[in-house]
């Protein structure tokens, strides 16, 4: 299993958040809390996971999420979120992944469990695939891919489990309206590799393998893409990147490999030459967007392999695939790892400004298609750690990035669910963040961030 507490006794901790103290009236460019559960580490455990302790509202309750981070997230923009799974820890101070379904209300700004018992690492029974049944419901997991349907329903492909070793390959239904789950595709083994039958064309026989933290759309026409993500190689007994792009033919129920090799850890086309050919490089955890205005799929970043895939690492990218074209165009930044970040003046959009490397980074979209990214960077020099929970925006009409100035930033560094709502506000519940004490925790807070 993965370490993911975080210990550095010779550092320094530096947060670029500004000390905020919210009034009764929110201003453009300020964060609001909308509720604070604080947490502490629980010691002298065999988990090296973030526990907490079970102090009151810490842990959720029946109205309200335990802290959790790399949840999965559906917004049917009809006023509704709904949120399954992700690694967190329950009001036992068990840690591990959840398998509960809950819906958000934006109106209302409540919570409600839908499906599931609040518990982490839960046994389900037996499923058979296409059966509908009140009690069938996947494994817990975290760093699904995600969909919703015309008709609201939610769509789930992939994760991965508790672990960190085992990847599904399972496609999930959940129909909105009976509160069911059903299995529609998929194998009940681990790690399972791409099953490709023809390439680009229609074909029951075609299924992306297993994997998590791929990038993920949904076009104006419903069907849904999925690019990437990454799986346990035994083998190499570490973590192997993806560069494929699928689509589900949402009327079919088909898969179609559209782009892209099917190989683990593969080469692709130097990304500074201008070619037909050129794919992003293998990756997982980008932030990604669908632009409808062109009709085109956007990712930004992600953690994975050099074009040569000699190494991995932190990436700065950001490419446009173009639906109709079939063809990935890089739009900006470099094809090697770690590039630092770049303001420029604030809130001027400039050829210059650039976020940086980021992965597992919290990002909307807007109602005017611009991009918003929230964090997903965290940097050590000279015995110094620099959390960046900072915020930029992408707008696609001019191919530039905007450094935001904001207030109350917080804390949360990458992990966190990001969705936005009909009066443009961007929310952030849940994620990552490092202690005082230098050690990675998970949140359940809810935020807001007022942009206009």
């Amino acid at each position: 299993m993965k370490n993911i507490n975080v210990y550095f006794p010779l550092g320094i901790i530096l947060f670029t958040f500004v000390n905020f103290r919210i009034e009764a009236q929110v201003l453009p460019n300020q964060w609001e809390k909308l509720e604070r559960f604080d947490s502490k580490n629980l010691e002298g455990l065999k988990s090296n996971t973030p526990k907490v302790t079970k102090v009151s509202l810490d842990l959720g309750s029946g109205n309200h999420p335990s802290p959790r981070q790399g949840a999965m997230l559906w917004n049917d923009k009809k006023g509704s979120i709904y949120m399954f799974g992700g690694e967190g820890v329950e009001e036992t101070g068990e840690v591990g992944v959840f398998n509960e379904l809950w819906s958000f209300n934006l109106t209302t700004q409540s919570w409600e469990l839908k499906k599931g018992n609040r518990k982490v690492n839960q046994k389900v029974e037996r499923y058979a695939k296409s059966i509908e049944s009140f009690n069938t419901q996947p494994e817990g997991r975290k760093g699904a891919s995600t969909w919703v349907d015309k008709n609201g329903d939610l769509w789930m492909f992939g994760g991965r489990g508790f672990d960190n070793v085992s990847n599904y390959d399972q496609m999930w239904h959940f129909s909105a309206k009976k509160n069911t789950w059903i299995l529609m595709g998929g194998s009940d083994k681990t790690n399972q590799k791409n099953n490709v039958s023809i390439k680009k064309e229609n074909s029951a026989g075609s299924l992306p393998g297993a994997r998590y933290g791929s990038a993920f759309w949904t076009d104006k026409d419903g069907n849904f893409w999925m690019f990437g993500g990454s799986v346990y190689s035994n083998d190499k007994a570490k973590d192997s990147y993806l560069a494929d792009l699928w689509q589900f033919d949402f009327n079919k129920k088909t898969w179609i490999l559209v782009a892209g090799p099917i190989e683990e850890d593969p080469k692709v086309s130097p990304s500074d030459k201008e070619d037909f050919g050129r794919i992003p490089s293998a990756r997982a955890q980008a932030s990604s967007w669908y632009n409808s205005n062109n009709n085109s799929l956007y990712i930004y970043g992600g953690y994975g392999l050099d074009p040569k895939a000699l190494g991995d690492g932190g990436l700065s990218d950001l490419w446009q695939f173009d639906i109709i074209a079939k063809r990935w165009i890089l739009l900006k930044g470099k094809s090697g790892h770690f590039e630092k970040s770049n303001t420029g003046v604030t809130e001027v959009a400039s050829d210059d400004v650039t976020p940086g490397f980021r992965h597992e980074a919290i990002n909307w979209t807007d109602d005017l298609g611009d991009f918003w990214l929230f964090g997903g960077q965290r940097t050590t020099q000279n015995n110094i750690m620099y959390l960046n929970n900072d915020i930029w925006k992408y707008s696609p009409s001019n191919n530039k990035w905007m450094y935001i100035q904001s207030n109350g930033n917080p804390p949360i560094q990458k992990g966190g669910n990001g969705f936005s709502d009909s009066n443009g506000n961007l929310w952030i519940f849940g994620g990552n963040y490092v202690d005082s004490e230098l050690t990675n925790r998970v949140s359940n807070d809810l935020w807001k961030f007022k942009t206009k």
